[in-house]
C-alpha cells in the first residue's frame, strides 16, 4: 500500500492514490463498502424511529419519509456491490443504531439522555447528528468517487451522492430554522457537540480501517 496521509474528511485514512489501490482490490474495497454499508442500515432503523417518535408533519414528514426510503436503498446498493466484487457481505452488528457510539455503553447514555429532553430540543440534537455523519460519508464519497474507473461503479456512487445532497439540504434547512428562534444557542451547541463527536468517531474507524486494510494489502489474499 502507498504512504498514506491524515485527512479530516477520509475517514480511512488513506490518500487518493490509496483508495485507487484499494479499489482495485476486491476485499480491500469491500471492506470500505462495508462501513458504508452498516452507515446506511443505521441510518434506516434510526429514521423509523425517529420518524415513530417525532411524528413529523407536511414537508418535513415527506422530506424525512424519502430520506428513510434512500438510506434503505443505499444500503442495498452497497450490498450488491459487494456482492458484485466476489465478497460475502459481514453481518451486520446486533446494535446497529449504537455504530457510531464508541460503546454500547455510551449508546445507552446518549439515548438516556435525548429521551429526557422536551421534543424540540430532542429534535435539535437528532439533526445535528444526522448532519453530522451525513457530512462526513458526503466527503468521504467524494474522494472515493475519484478512484473509480468502471462507469457502472461511478454511476452507483454518484446516484447515491445525489440523494445524500437532498438528506443535508433539508436537514441544514431545519438546524438554520431552529437557529433564528429561542434556541438559538441550544442549537449552535449541539452542532458543535455533533462534529466534535463524530470526528472522534471518524479517527478510531480511520484507526481500524487502516489496521485491516494494510493486512489485507500486505498480504497479497
Amino acid at each position: 500500500m502507498t504512504e498514506t496521509e491524515i485527512r479530516p474528511d477520509n475517514s480511512i485514512d488513506i490518500d487518493l492514490a490509496g483508495f485507487r489501490e484499494v479499489v482495485r482490490h476486491p476485499r480491500a474495497h469491500a471492506l470500505v463498502l462495508q462501513q458504508y454499508r452498516i452507515g446506511e442500515y443505521a441510518g434506516v432503523v434510526g429514521l423509523k424511529r425517529l420518524l415513530g417518535e417525532m411524528k413529523p408533519e407536511g414537508k418535513l414528514h415527506r422530506a424525512m419519509e424519502i430520506h428513510y426510503r434512500d438510506e434503505d436503498r443505499h444500503s442495498r446498493v452497497f450490498t450488491d456491490w459487494i456482492y458484485r466484487l466476489g465478497v460475502e457481505p459481514e453481518p451486520m452488528p446486533l446494535q446497529v443504531e449504537g455504530y457510531f457510539s464508541s460503546s454500547p455503553e455510551e449508546f445507552r447514555r446518549n439515548r438516556e439522555l435525548l429521551e429526557q429532553m422536551p421534543p424540540e430540543l430532542r429534535r435539535i440534537v437528532t439533526f445535528a447528528a444526522i448532519n453530522a455523519i451525513e457530512r462526513l460519508a458526503y466527503d468521504q464519497f467524494e474522494t472515493h468517487l475519484l478512484a473509480l474507473d468502471r462507469r457502472e461503479d461511478i454511476e452507483t456512487l454518484e446516484s447515491v451522492m445525489a440523494e445524500e445532497k437532498f438528506h443535508l439540504s433539508y436537514i441544514e434547512g431545519e438546524l438554520d430554522r431552529a437557529q433564528q428562534g429561542e434556541h438559538a444557542d441550544f442549537v449552535r451547541t449541539a452542532l458543535e457537540q455533533a462534529r466534535a463527536r463524530f470526528v472522534e468517531f471518524q479517527d478510531e474507524r480511520r484507526r481500524e480501517g487502516r489496521a485491516a486494510l494494510e493486512q489485507i494489502l500486505g498480504g497479497g489474499a
